[in-house]
């Protein structure tokens, strides 16, 4: 294993790092329920994956959303962004202005 901190190269039963001390990673193996989380945010997205701790945990809207990013976090999980409410916003915009256009126009 190497460390992330220095890059040196430290036995696999190692806890921290022989040349700079720093903590190493942890490399167990995901559990099902981690795997389960970042395949519905993979498949369905991060609301989903929220929706689904929230239920199965029994957590509030802010421990789901923490709890879900640690674990796409710990699992290196990268979500494609959407554009969110400045995506609806700007399309919302475009469609009036071509509304008016139009009518403008006739």
């Amino acid at each position: 294993m190497f460390c992330p901190h220095c890059g040196r190269e430290n036995p696999d039963d190692a806890h921290n790092c022989v040349a700079c001390g720093a903590q190493l990673p942890d490399l167990q193996e995901p559990d099902e329920f981690s795997l389960r989380v970042a395949e519905i945010a993979r498949r369905d997205g991060k609301i989903a994956a929220i929706k689904f701790v929230r239920k199965e945990q029994r957590l509030g809207l802010k421990a789901a959303k923490e709890e879900v990013e640690a674990i796409l976090d710990e699992l290196g999980v990268d979500l494609p962004s959407s554009g969110g409410c400045l995506g609806v916003l700007l399309a919302a915009v475009a469609t009036m202005g071509c509304c008016c256009l139009l009518w403008i126009w006739i």
